[in-house]
């Protein structure tokens, strides 16, 4: 007993002195730092811009670290236990048996009989009648007879007239004719019928009864019972010391940043843009750009570092090429017809105030290639579709024609400063 309190009390003392170890020997906190500035430009503002960046930079140290073990014990403990017996248990089961149950059903036969009716019948009939009709009697017979003679001048004149005979009038005339008609009568009709009946019968079907009949099984059943064993538990322990690393605050680096953009990098009106500057390596100390929310696009020119300074020069970047300022920048390009007049209509997604684009409407001879006219394109509307009016004499019908948007950007955001490109529109 005595020993167990003299080894908690060095335990204790033991786990004080580590303590305290720890405590002297923490890190101080590190500084904030900034790496990272924004620099928000506008027509005002100065140039070159003349910002700071701070860094930290750290060392591994090491130091002397408790850690805890898993040190197991043994206890004993008490637990119930289900300990199965048998025994045997009254049940009631019921049990099937059949029974024949009568039942009254219908049949239906059949019987003769004989059966009589009176029914109608028809015979045929004829017999003679005398029938007395008026026929029509003969009308004068007319024909036409010509006489002729001679003049006092000595001409034969001959001249036409009807002559008509006298006919016979309307005469009776009388004749038998043989008359049929069906004469209806009353007879009797007798003959063997099948009459239906029906008579009852008793037949029996089979059902299914039950009857309860107690019986008698072994069942498993389960007591429960309290037991006693030993387990092994785990408890946490504290010990000294291990050797860890860790990083700590050394120190921090301040350079002073000076920012030079070009000076055809124009900020006009009320135009703004954000520049972000970021320390990507502090030995030797870069520092890297990137643009925002402008219509330029920098890039690090020259870089020089002396001692806590260092000196950025940007150029403009190419931000317009053809793959994003070139023929897929042009949209719903058709040439419709008004009447006897035309119209061009286009999209243009590049609507960058630093880049001056021109647009011209070229008709040429397909044959020769000549130039017939050069229209410049007008300026989009607020909807920014592009509609520039031809006239039929500009599309000339005597001739085969090609009509072409020639696109011209420039500006020094703009590859190369300049890009150029054409989109063919019809045929003629």
């Amino acid at each position: 007993m005595i020993y167990s309190v003299i080894c908690k009390r060095a335990i204790l003392i033991t786990a004080g002195l580590i303590s305290l170890i720890s405590t002297h020997s923490m890190a101080a906190p590190a500084p904030s730092e900034q790496t990272k500035v924004k620099i928000q430009r506008s027509s005002t503002s100065a140039n070159p811009v003349v910002t700071s960046l701070t860094k930290n930079l750290f060392k591994t140290e090491s130091f002397d670290a408790e850690y805890t073990v898993q040190v197991p014990y043994q206890v004993e403990e008490t637990y119930t236990h289900e300990v199965p017996y048998q025994t045997t248990e009254s049940y009631i089961e019921n049990v099937p048996y059949s029974v024949d149950v009568p039942y009254t059903t219908y049949e239906t036969d059949y019987r003769q009989e004989y059966r009589c009716e009176e029914v109608t019948k028809y015979r045929n009939e004829c017999r003679n009648e005398q029938k007395c009709y008026i026929v029509p009697g003969d009308g004068p017979n007319c024909r036409h007879v010509e006489e002729c003679g001679t003049n006092a001048q000595g001409e034969r004149i001959c001249k036409t007239r009807e002559v008509c005979d006298g006919g016979s009038g309307p005469q009776q005339r009388c004749e038998n004719q043989q008359t049929c008609e069906n004469v209806p009568y009353t007879d009797r009709d007798c003959r063997y019928e099948n009459v239906p009946y029906q008579r009852e019968v008793t037949r029996y079907r089979t059902e299914t009864h039950y009857r309860q009949e107690t019986k008698t099984r072994t069942v498993t059943k389960y007591r429960a019972e309290i037991e006693t064993r030993t387990v092994t538990k785990y408890r946490s322990e504290t010990r000294c010391c291990k050797t860890q690393t860790r990083e700590v605050f050394d120190r921090q680096l301040q350079f002073q940043v000076t920012v030079a953009f070009p000076q055809d990098a124009v900020i006009a009106g009320n135009e703004t843009e954000t520049v972000h500057l970021e320390l990507i390596s502090a030995a030797p100390a870069l520092v890297g750009v990137k643009v925002i929310s402008s219509g330029y696009t920098y890039v690090v020119h020259k870089q020089q570092v002396n001692g806590a300074s260092i000196s950025v020069e940007l150029k403009i970047g190419a931000q317009y090429n053809q793959s994003n300022a070139g023929v897929s920048s042009i949209t719903d390009l058709k040439l419709k017809k008004e009447d006897d007049d035309y119209q061009v209509v286009f999209r243009d997604s590049v609507k960058s105030t630093k880049v001056n684009s021109k647009h011209v409407i070229v008709i040429t001879d397909q044959t020769t290639g000549a130039v017939i006219r050069e229209i410049p394109a007008l300026t989009p509307l607020s909807s920014g579709l592009s509609v520039t009016a031809l006239a039929a004499a500009d599309i000339p019908k005597n001739i085969k024609t090609v009509a072409t948007l020639l696109v011209r950007r420039e500006g020094p955001t703009v590859e190369n400063e300049a890009l150029e490109f054409k989109i063919e529109i019809a045929r003629n």
